[in-house]
């Protein structure tokens, strides 16, 4: 999987439409320096980067990640579109997979048709990374999601969350962090954890992190300052606050409360 980035910072290159001359072409063997996306139309592609063979059917596409080792694996008929690009590694952003689903084509032959004529006629670099930005979002959110009637899925992927919160509650964790480690848009997985639990997301990790505040202001002689940092707050004022949120008291009275 990559990550998109939120601003447009991908760089189009060019693209094409390949058709196999028979049933015995295979891909040739390459250096693939950019990313590349394959569209297949029809047939099977059979093809490999340095570290993964790829078998891609009609209506599924590939997005290969550059390698220094692009060939075929085997000889195949195959149609397919090809669009190379060039965009930084992003840790987080739009989580695109690298294998998935293009299905309906007919609703990307629009798109494809108008960036690849833009391309032969305007020659403007952002107006074909736009265009081509645009496909790529239109794919992305093509993809199966997880449903939402998959109670078993839904409590998994919860119960998962949960274990991630609870491993990095001493940090400035937010939302976007779940994302993109789990691979789902920030709203989305927001939505699905508020499903399965009936907490919001913001909610549960402030709560695991008052759960801590009050163990260790109940059982250490920590200062509050102190507290705040271990927990990923800027300072003692704003963790004070969202403790008072949270537990109805200052972090102070909480701590002077339970030494009695």
């Amino acid at each position: 999987m990559i990550f998109l980035p939120t601003e447009d910072s991908l760089n189009y290159i060019f693209s094409g439409y390949f058709e196999a001359p028979s049933s015995e072409w295979v891909h040739l063997s390459r250096d693939l320096k950019e990313y590349e996306l394959l569209l297949v139309a029809e047939g099977t592609l059979y093809i490999a980067s340095a570290e993964k063979e790829f078998e891609v059917p009609a209506g599924q596409y590939l997005l290969m990640p550059p390698t220094p080792y692009q060939h075929g694996t085997r000889p195949a008929f195959c149609r397919f579109y090809w669009f190379h690009f060039e965009q930084p590694v992003y840790e987080r952003g739009l989580p695109f997979p690298l294998l998935g689903s293009c299905s309906d084509m007919e609703r990307l032959y629009p798109l494809i048709t108008t960036l690849q004529d833009a391309e032969r006629t305007y020659h403007n670099r952002t107006l074909n990374n736009s265009l081509f930005r645009a496909l790529l979002l239109s794919l992305q959110s093509a993809q199966p999601a997880l449903s939402l009637s998959d109670t078993d899925r839904l409590a998994r992927l919860c119960e998962d969350i949960k274990s991630f919160v609870e491993w990095n509650y001493f940090s400035n964790i937010k939302v976007t962090d779940i994302a993109a480690c789990f691979g789902y848009h920030e709203k989305y997985i927001s939505t699905l954890f508020k499903q399965g639990t009936g907490c919001g997301l913001k909610e549960y990790i402030l709560h695991v992190k008052m759960e801590h505040a009050c163990h260790a202001l109940s059982t250490t002689a920590i200062s509050v300052s102190q507290l705040a940092l271990n927990l990923g707050f800027s300072d003692a004022h704003n963790f004070s606050t969202a403790f008072r949120k949270v537990i109805g008291c200052s972090p102070s009275l909480y701590k002077a409360s339970t030494r009695r």
